[in-house]
């Protein structure tokens, strides 16, 4: 199961950028505007210089992520520009907006089926929320202003800690440089299913908000792969309708790569549900 960066993910991703920077310019203007008083003495100025510089990091951060989003927003417009060209129309390139999945990959009709199923989701995702909130461990701020080493760490740590909410075995995770890449993709991750792992693209650990972005959405998607694969070989366990079942079973033993055909890789349930279910926690404000 792959997880591949597409002009969609692209556009989710500079819109979390743009909201990004309004976030820390706002904790700029106040660590910049913040001075202590009191009678410490010395300690007084070294906790004031040490906030200055915290406030001058976060603004070579800011600024760096300003970057990211203009770069993002040149890479999507081009695109667009392009595909318009071919189409024979003119530039329809606007702020892009954020495309989010439906929670779980399910059509919505409203049947009991599909409720339950849904409630069945939201009841895990609510549980990997409460784990993940206002959590220093796997905040932004944490990601930032560590190293690329201890970044992986940070995602092993959660994996690890999530397993049990999905009522999964952990995965063995592997993380590392993409091998045989597709051209105009890039693999994010994937789920192999035989060997019961994860492998994540390393690329995303050298990076700050983005790269954690896509390394947690990666992480989760691939976490709900492993997911679906229990459900489908155990299904006695779970309490899914019979119809979700045996779709995602078919979508396994009959994937589509998306090597072979991206469209029809990325419209399979199977790949919906498990974007919905990743896009469901990580577009909810959990990170600071």
């Amino acid at each position: 199961m792959r997880f591949s960066v597409t002009v969609p993910a692209l556009q989710r991703a500079a819109e979390n950028l743009r909201d990004t920077v309004s976030k820390l310019s706002v904790l700029e203007e106040t660590l910049s505007n913040f001075h202590l008083t009191g009678t410490l003495g010395d300690g007084t100025e070294t906790i004031n210089a040490r906030i200055r510089e915290t406030a001058a990091r976060l603004s070579a951060e800011t600024a760096n992520i300003r970057a990211y989003q203009e770069a993002l927003l040149t890479i999507i417009s081009s695109y667009e520009n392009a595909e318009n060209a071919n189409l024979g129309r003119g530039s329809t390139r606007q702020t892009p907006g954020r495309t989010q999945s439906s929670a779980s990959g399910k059509s919505g009709s409203g049947t009991d089926a599909a409720s339950r199923d849904n409630e069945i989701d939201e009841k895990i995702a609510d549980e990997i929320k409460k784990k993940l909130s206002w959590n220093w461990k796997y905040s932004r701020t944490r990601w930032v202003f560590s190293s690329p080493d201890k970044r992986k760490q940070i995602i092993r740590d959660m994996l690890a800690e999530l397993a049990p909410i999905y009522g999964i075995t952990a995965p063995s995770l592997t993380i590392g440089s993409e091998e045989d890449p597709t051209p105009g993709y890039v693999t994010g991750g994937y789920f192999d299913p035989d060997s019961n792992s994860i492998w994540i693209n390393e690329d995303f650990f050298e990076h700050g908000f983005i790269g954690r972005d896509d390394a947690v959405h990666t992480l989760l998607h691939e976490m709900r792969h492993a997911y679906q694969y229990d459900v489908i070989n155990h299904p006695e366990n779970y309490d899914y309708d019979e119809d979700t079942v045996k779709q995602w079973r078919a979508d396994y033993y009959g994937y589509i790569s998306a090597e072979d055909d991206f469209d029809a890789y990325d419209r399979q349930p199977i790949e919906t549900d498990a974007d919905g279910f990743a896009d469901r926690i990580q577009t909810q404000d959990w990170w600071y």
